[in-house]
């Protein structure tokens, strides 16, 4: 099926900047950082910030949600693809659902790399998940043995190559605990840590079409 306008303003690639100025995901006007509070639904939100990216819509994240997923303690973006194919998700306020799929990319830095400058965001599961906030406008994902380190999902939206970092840049995420968090909600992830710590990446490859 051909593209709407707006889907090719949604999904329009961005040429690689200078290597300095990195790369970042445009956001529809209407995206709001998403907060989970207590739950355990971090894929869940991550999945639906993604979609709402593409889409440039609202969206309904309780139709993600099955209850058995967050009963178990949380839920896989392979899961919730499924669910996104075959039901949709509903726009905020009306009855239009949006269906995607999620395609899983390498783990590797140059497959997350090629995704984001094509403008399409990155569902990041990661292990070893603890803040370092040294910097509140700079928060990070380190390499950790805390005892309260576990795992978490976030989107990556962006990313700079500098050789200050480990690995020699960062990712740019988009978190699901508010605006509150870090810089607006957006914190950065090094090379290093997603080399060491990434369970999965999953690309949305399917544009979404209203139902």
């Amino acid at each position: 099926m051909p593209l709407t306008r707006r889907q090719r303003d949604n999904l329009k690639a961005a040429a690689p900047p200078p290597r300095s100025q990195g790369v970042n995901v445009p956001f529809p006007k209407s995206f709001k950082v998403h907060d989970q509070g207590n739950e355990d639904t971090c894929t869940l939100h991550a999945v639906t910030t993604a979609h709402e990216i593409v889409t440039g819509r609202r969206l309904v994240t309780s139709d993600l949600n099955t209850g058995k997923l967050v009963e178990r303690g949380g839920s896989t973006v392979a899961e919730l693809s499924r669910i996104l194919r075959s039901k949709g998700q509903r726009e905020q306020g009306g009855k239009t659902r949006h269906r995607l799929n999620f395609k899983r990319l390498p783990d590797d830095i140059s497959a997350v790399k090629k995704a984001l400058i094509k403008g399409a965001p990155v569902v990041l599961g990661t292990n070893n998940f603890i803040f370092e906030d040294s910097d509140e406008h700079n928060l990070t994902l380190s390499n950790s043995d805390h005892a309260c380190a576990g795992k978490h999902s976030v989107v990556i939206v962006g990313f700079a190559d500098d050789d200050d970092y480990e690995g020699g840049g960062l990712f740019r995420v988009l978190n699901s605990h508010g605006r509150a968090w870090g810089d607006k909600g957006f914190g950065t992830v090094s090379y290093g840590h997603f080399l060491s710590n990434c369970i999965e990446v999953h690309v949305p490859v399917v544009v979404p079409v209203a139902v």
